[in-house]
């Protein structure tokens, strides 16, 4: 429980102090300062300064009127009204204040310590529809097996590169769509996780230089569908490949339905490889610069003669996270690509694969 309180506290932006001095007064329920302190590992003054703050949101009281000063916890129930509370304070507050249309804006944040980077990485992983990419030493790779194989049994695309060694709990292949390993990988020791091509975690300079629990931490994250694509287009511009293939997964079985644009290209390339002749009915939009046409939705279908990519070998690409496919219809060919597309004629909203005798037949 402690662990998880403590990953709570800092998520709310407690430091370090704050979070020890209110696990020692939750652990005494009520105590003079210099006990505190003695459990905390702080001086009294520090118990002071730092209780008036955890005061200040209710997770303590101050009893000044005994000698010496008492810290109280407060009691769950206490605890759990005064954030309901506050909670409808502040969506009030949101809801007079808030104005102007949702639009996609990116950020980026600063994660201080493993136990929370990790915790965000679990939660990516969990939410990815389409894409889960992720550099990271073996160890890490391992801890996240299960977040991973996940995502991958639901459809996710999951592209890991680790280091290249023996003994993990689980083969590469269960764990992941396609690996790459690196046996020098320990000479950049970097850890960065991109999802979707709009959510991205990177390890900062300063992670790497630490050791132990605090391995992965500090982290940026970083957040936008003009960034974060361009995250996931360098690593797999270098870094992948300087690694060896590992595994890939197995063609799909078609026809298939792909509702994100990644899984398809991956899928197509593979069964190209394999020699199959592909036929793709594709649901498609206008690419961004014709907003004013946006929500228009155009069937185009064909022979799918060209398929450019650099996940799965071979690679056939001309610029970074190039994903496209080329499709001849009946009025000529046709280029298609996944959403944030700029050089193609149209974005895919939904990809159908099947084999190009099954409909010649």
């Amino acid at each position: 429980m402690t662990r998880s309180l403590t990953e709570a506290l800092t998520r709310w932006g407690f430091s370090d102090t704050e979070v020890d001095v209110y696990l020692a007064a939750l652990e005494a329920g009520q105590a003079p300062a210099s006990e505190i302190a003695d459990t905390a590992d702080v001086s009294r003054r520090h118990v002071y300064r730092v209780s008036e703050r955890l005061a200040e949101v209710g997770l303590v009281d101050v009893r000044d009127q005994y000698q010496p000063t008492l810290i109280r916890a407060t009691p769950s129930e206490e605890v759990a009204e005064i954030m309901q509370r506050r909670q409808k304070t502040i969506v009030t507050e949101i809801d007079q204040h808030r104005g102007g249309p949702d639009e996609p804006i990116g950020g980026v944040e600063v994660i201080k310590h493993t136990a929370t980077v990790l915790d965000r990485t679990r939660s990516l992983i969990a939410a990815a529809d389409e894409l889960v990419f992720v550099t990271a030493p073996a160890d890490l790779v391992e801890r996240l097996a299960e977040d991973l194989q996940a995502a991958r049994e639901r459809g996710v695309i999951v592209l890991v590169f680790t280091e290249d060694v023996a003994g993990l709990s689980q083969p590469f292949e269960q764990i992941a769509s396609v690996v790459r390993v690196r046996e020098d990988f320990d000479l950049f020791h970097q850890f960065a996780l991109a999802v979707d091509s709009f959510r991205a975690l990177v390890g900062t300079p300063e992670a790497m230089d630490h050791h132990a629990d605090e391995r992965f931490g500090p982290a940026l994250a970083v957040e936008g569908e003009y960034v974060t694509p361009r995250i996931c287009a360098s690593f797999l511009e270098y870094e992948w490949k300087l690694g060896v293939e590992r595994a890939v997964p197995e063609p799909v079985s078609l026809p298939a339905t792909f509702e994100g644009f990644t899984p398809a290209v991956v899928h197509a390339a593979l069964h190209r490889s394999a020699g199959t002749d592909l036929h793709a009915t594709v649901v498609t939009r206008p690419i961004e610069r014709d907003r004013s046409d946006r929500d228009t939705r155009t069937t185009i279908e064909g022979a799918v003669s060209a398929v450019r990519q650099g996940i799965v070998e071979p690679y056939r690409k001309s610029f970074l996270f190039e994903q496209s496919m080329t499709i001849d219809t009946d009025t000529g060919e046709v280029t298609v690509a996944g959403p944030g597309a700029m050089f193609e004629d149209f974005v895919a909203t939904r990809v159908t694969l099947q084999r190009g005798s099954d409909v010649d037949s």
